[in-house]
């Protein structure tokens, strides 16, 4: 198997996406057949539905299936397209405590209620002595 990730930003890359999806990809797995290999694609274009994008779960999906391809691959795991618009940046799931309360102090009152209402302090992560890590108490989107 080579199993392997098509990244990029989707709107200044959608003419390069649907010719790799509709030109290269056939030719790949045609080629990939006849040396015996299966050829897949993961293209997170469609793969990423609406309640994980708006729970800022889009880069640890990409992620995992990043390692997914890493472990299946038997090659090649990740293709990047490149192009001007930087693209999509999402807030984080998670962000570590200590973090946190630095960023909401900086914030306005009406700004630290919005932050609040979109994060939630998950206090069930275990916590390490204070010589290996700090903080691993972590704010979790919710």
């Amino acid at each position: 198997i080579v199993s392997f990730l098509l990244s990029s930003t989707f709107t200044d890359t959608e003419w390069e996406r649907n010719l790799v999806l509709d030109d290269v990809v056939p030719y790949l797995q045609e080629f990939a057949r006849q040396h015996q290999f299966e050829l897949r694609l993961v293209e997170m274009r469609w793969g990423i539905r609406r309640n994980a994008s708006s729970s800022h779960q889009t880069s640890e999906i990409c992620m995992a299936e990043l390692e997914r391809c890493q472990r299946e691959s038997q090659g090649y795991s990740y293709i990047f397209l490149g192009a001007q618009k930087y693209g999509f940046r999402p807030f984080p799931a998670k962000i570590p405590e200590a973090v946190f309360r630095l960023l909401r102090e900086q914030l306005d009152p009406d700004s630290q209620a919005l932050l609040d209402s979109c994060y939630l302090l998950d206090t069930n992560i275990l916590v390490v002595p204070a010589d290996m890590h700090s903080g691993l108490n972590e704010w979790h989107h919710g």
